[in-house]
């Protein structure tokens, strides 16, 4: 069974002062435990730093931001000075193999530059007193690449980044973070598309499966987990429709309906994908079973009226047992013990002109009543 895909971000590395890599960041299968006491460390680990290193590299006391002629990790410099600082469009290159060509002011970069690292690493666009501030293009070594809009060294706005494995991201950007409406693409197919924060999904959303690109979930999230209402199709076809409020080892916790071909088929809760609790189940036959639930069989006290009758009382592994009162169709009540869906003969019968009422220990000698009465059948689908 496919299940949506929780993803987190590895924050940008760097080699020294001046070298910067992205680390790849993880789009990988990962095991979804819910709200736990993790996501303040998993928060550190999500944030999709886009500063390519340039708050370090063009960060103030670097000397790569600011410079002047007496640097002695300046290696040449071609173009216009003043006071010794660069000022217009000019050549810079360090000694550690960095090199800048774009425009200076007063010795910081500021208008459309290009900035390169080893000769693989590079970012293209604009700068605003040292850091990326407009549009701009930033690629790697591996393939990686990212596009959009920045402000102060950040992604802000809309943008693009794709990895070098073939994933996607599109859409909106908030210092940093994948924030706002967005679509995320996997190599392999699986796609959600809708509002992240933070850099995960958050708000409404639609998740798509790899293998058949059917939508997996069209609701609500909370930081990167189904939470909330809406719907849930399984991978042959039924839905849930309703609330999810846990969604732990991919099974579903919550409240709502489960549909299969047009027909609803169960109505309650699910406990870890399981029917647990109050529910309410719908037979093909037109039998429905209203009541407890343990561990997806009928187990506890309810009710189940089918075309034979009507039987409420107490159920053990889908079967009537105990003492419970049945109406037949025909208008006969029998109050009295079960075993095993049957009537057992000890109890109480009342005619339909409820002028007839006798006491048996015995087998009654209407053959309907030695019928099984009730039959559940379970069909719901796990």
């Amino acid at each position: 069974m496919e299940f949506p895909f929780y993803y987190y971000f590895i924050p940008i590395r760097y080699k020294g002062r001046i070298q910067f890599k992205v680390e790849r960041s993880i789009f990988e299968y990962t095991k979804l435990e819910g709200n736990n006491n993790n996501n303040n460390n998993n928060n550190k680990k999500m944030r999709l730093i886009v500063y390519f290193a340039f708050l370090l590299i063009l960060g103030f006391g670097d000397c790569h931001n600011f410079i002047h002629m007496n640097d002695s990790n300046v290696k040449t410099y071609t173009g216009p000075m003043i006071d010794r600082l660069p000022n217009g469009y000019g050549i810079l290159e360090w000694k550690d193999g960095t090199k800048y060509i774009g425009m200076f002011k007063r010795g910081i970069r500021h208008g459309y530059g290009i900035i390169e690292f080893n000769e693989t690493d590079k970012f293209v666009g604009m700068f605003q007193y040292g850091m990326p501030c407009g549009r701009g293009i930033a690629e790697w070594e591996d393939g990686s690449k990212s596009s959009g809009m920045f402000v102060r060294g950040l992604h802000h706005g809309y943008g693009t980044w794709e990895w070098s494995n073939g994933n996607i991201y599109v859409g909106m950007f908030k210092k940093g973070y994948f924030e706002g409406c967005g679509t995320f693409k996997r190599k392999d197919g699986l796609k959600y598309v809708g509002m992240f924060k933070r850099g995960k999904r958050h708000g409404l959303g639609k998740s798509y499966a790899s293998t058949d690109g059917r939508l997996v979930w069209d609701g609500e999230w909370e930081y990167g987990i189904m939470h909330g209402y809406g719907t849930f199709t399984y991978k042959d076809g039924p839905k849930f429709i309703g609330t999810i409020t846990d969604f732990s080892n991919h099974k579903i916790t919550g409240d709502g309906q489960i549909w299969k071909e047009y027909k609803m088929i169960y109505e309650g809760h699910l406990e870890n994908g399981m029917r647990n609790g109050l529910g309410k189940k719908f037979q093909d036959d037109g039998g429905v079973y209203e009541g407890e639930f343990l561990n997806n069989e009928v187990h506890g006290n309810g009710k189940f009226q089918s075309d034979r009758g009507i039987y409420v009382g107490p159920f053990v592994h889908i079967e009537a047992h105990g003492k419970g009162v049945y109406y037949d169709r025909d208008g006969w009540i029998y109050n009295g013990t079960f075993r095993n869906n049957v009537m057992t003969g000890k109890g109480t019968y009342t005619s339909p002109d409820k002028k007839t009422q006798f006491t048996s220990e015995i087998e009654i000698e209407f053959n309907r009543y030695k019928k099984v009465i009730v039959y559940i059948k379970d069909n719901l689908y796990e």
